[in-house]
């Protein structure tokens, strides 16, 4: 037998090729093997890094995940969310600004139909300009859905380290129900954070509770009271019966008055809790002013017909019309989403033009710049529920491109202006020439009346 294998040897060893016949089908085999193996490390490889990834969750592994959750949670997380709006008191859980991540702060909520067939939950809220975190919304009608929140930058920001954003979040469809709130969760530091609920309010086109409102910024600071006596009512005399204030820092005095205008329907006044670290000038501009323009935007859509927008030392002057409302509604089409009005300044620092011993200040100063502004000067009075973003001086877009924005003839409205003349270019070079205006004068008798008797209510 040994025999017989050397003897094999010896002629394999005398024809070479007969060895490797074989050392093909060998090599294809192997590198089949290791082909097949660096695939399946690729495709494991893959699997880890969208798994465990936080920028990489679909919106399907999103609802699976929400899904889970949602057996647990459904009765403490999700009852009486998107049931009939009469069944959910939202507006009594609603506080003011709510941090949900640092950084980042939601003032309000609303739920917005103005399409049907796309409607959203808009959040107003203040985050960091250029750097928003990622905010997931979830909401529980039929089913579970869970939706990456969509971040629009308000514009005229002045590049603060802080900004007023429009949050929207996608809602369901052909529901026929609104949601009573909304659930909230944000990543920071790759981690999700506790889901927080927040009131969503109703926008729906009802019979409006109001003809016309003014917004106003938030309040802080001194406010003599006359003034602030003659802002309400010389713009109730003018149309207004609705007005909007936001409570910054409001001495005791102011807040009484508001108290008493408040059991009268004619105010609401809302708390402005800003955080710490958003009040300074760097962080925020004005005290958060483009936050508090587009929540009294959104709150009125649905209770106000007309809502226009201006400081305290402001008036918007029908020059032709006894009401404002009146105006607007002769000259709206139906197709604006809003108007501008045009304006001219009663300089303050001219004392030669003012009048002593006046405390109310439209009856103090008869003369105003020859120059009209525009613009960048002008105030707004809009449909609001045709506005989807404000500036503080016009319509920076309607909430549908069949809305056009309009102005109103400087002839039939003007936006009259008391401030002192100082600061601005354009502002010095036009109280240079002044005109006499002495519209106001027709007022005075009703107008001291009527302050005359808010302040003696104020004393009793």
């Amino acid at each position: 037998m040994l025999e017989e294998n050397e003897l094999l040897l010896e002629h394999q060893d005398d024809h070479p090729q007969a060895k490797v016949t074989s050392t093909p089908t060998s090599t294809l085999c192997k590198l089949w093997k290791f082909f097949f193996s660096f695939l399946l490390l690729m495709v494991i490889s893959v699997w880890i890094m969208f798994t465990f990834s936080p920028h990489s969750k679909s919106k399907k592994w999103l609802r699976t995940q929400d899904s889970k959750r949602v057996k647990d949670l459904e009765t403490s997380l999700y009852s009486k969310n998107c049931s009939l709006l009469q069944q959910v008191n939202a507006t009594s859980k609603w506080s003011g600004f709510k941090e949900i991540v640092p950084g980042t702060i939601i003032y309000s909520a609303f739920y917005d139909d103005t399409d049907p067939n796309s409607p959203f939950v808009r959040i107003i809220a203040i985050s960091e300009t250029f750097r928003p975190p990622r905010i997931l919304c979830h909401s529980r009608c039929d089913l579970a859905q869970t939706e990456e929140a969509v971040f629009h930058l308000v514009k005229d920001h002045k590049s603060r380290r802080h900004a007023a954003f429009i949050v929207s979040c996608t809602f369901p469809r052909g529901l026929g129900r609104e949601p009573g709130f909304i659930d909230i969760s944000a990543e920071y530091d790759d981690k999700m954070t506790e889901v927080t609920r927040y009131p969503v309010q109703s926008t729906n086109d009802t019979p409006h509770i109001h003809n016309y409102t003014i917004c106003v910024p938030p309040l802080y600071g001194s406010i003599p009271m006359a003034k602030f006596i003659e802002f309400i009512e010389l713009n109730r005399i003018f149309g207004a019966t609705h007005f909007v204030f936001y409570d910054l820092k409001l001495n005791p005095a102011i807040r009484h008055a508001i108290n008493i205008y408040q059991s009268q329907g004619a105010v609401t006044l809302l708390p402005w809790n800003l955080p710490v670290y958003v009040r300074d000038f760097y962080s925020i501009h004005y005290h958060g002013q483009f936050v508090a323009i587009h929540d009294c935007l959104y709150r009125n859509r649905g209770r106000s017909r007309w809502v226009g927008f201006h400081d305290l030392d402001e008036f918007i002057v029908p020059l032709v019309h006894p009401t404002l409302p009146l105006l607007l509604n002769e000259i709206d089409s139906g197709q604006s989403s809003g108007f501008s009005v045009q304006s001219t300044v009663f300089p303050l620092n001219s004392q030669e033009k003012v009048q002593a011993n006046e405390s109310l200040i439209t009856q103090s100063i008869f003369y105003r710049t020859k120059k009209l502004f525009h613009k960048s000067r002008e105030k707004c009075i809009v449909s609001p529920r045709k506005v989807f973003e404000m500036s503080i001086h016009y319509i920076v877009k309607s909430s549908s491109a069949k809305y056009e924005k309009s102005s109103i003839d400087p002839k039939k409205a003007l936006v009259f202006h008391y401030r002192s003349c100082v600061q601005f270019d354009d502002l010095k070079a036009a109280c240079k020439s002044l005109v006499p205006e002495n519209f106001m004068k027709r007022y005075k008798t009703r107008l001291k009346i009527r302050v005359d008797h808010v302040m003696e209510h104020l004393k009793g």
